[in-house]
């Protein structure tokens, strides 16, 4: 069922891709390049996917603490990443 799942992923991205097309024409001045948006959201795609990697890894190994890592693990390797 992948057709789905990209369905799914489509719908989420929508409201995304639609701000930032709003943004795009409100900046009169186009101070910001559409290929430097394209960098950073696929820069942001990537730690996505490498936070979903690690936390995932993770979380499978701990069984009486999976609680308080969602709460003050899973945060940290998110903020790492995209640092």
């Amino acid at each position: 069922m992948w057709i789905d799942e990209a369905l799914r992923v489509a719908l989420a991205l929508l409201p995304v891709l639609m701000f930032l097309a709003a943004l795009r024409v409100l900046d009169s001045y186009k101070l910001v390049s559409l290929r430097t948006v394209g960098t950073a959201l696929a820069a942001g795609a990537m730690a996505a996917a490498v936070c979903y990697g690690i936390n995932t890894v993770i979380f499978r190994h701990l069984y009486e603490n999976q609680d308080r890592y969602i709460h003050f693990g899973a945060p940290v390797v998110e903020e790492l990443a995209k640092g």
